[in-house]
């Protein structure tokens, strides 16, 4: 039997502080778009409820512990499951807007 997943790694480094009013808007809606991500067609699995997981798992902090640099891992039936959830779900709608605050 030969399975073929996506693994997505998402890092990043935040202009500002988690607690900092100006990305309060992103970790808002967090949850939600969590949620969206493991209802849509296509997702299989993500690491953990916090954006810092990956590296806690992986045994040291993300840049040497900055609170501003967060992470995402999930893993996707295909590609195409993953670049329908990233371009044309909730999430997209935070993603064009990521300058914001990355």
């Amino acid at each position: 039997m030969n399975v073929e997943h996506v693994g997505m790694l998402s890092l990043g480094m935040l202009r500002h502080p988690p607690g900092d009013a100006r990305v309060a808007e992103f970790f808002d809606a967090v949850d939600r778009v969590y949620a969206v991500a493991e209802r849509s067609d296509g997702f299989i699995w993500r690491l953990g409820t916090s954006e810092n997981d990956a590296a806690a798992a992986a045994g040291r902090p993300l840049l040497d512990g900055d609170p501003r640099a967060i992470s995402s891992f999930s893993v996707w039936r295909s590609a195409e499951d993953l670049e329908h959830f990233v371009y044309h779900t909730l999430h997209g709608s935070f993603y064009r807007r990521r300058a914001e605050w990355f």
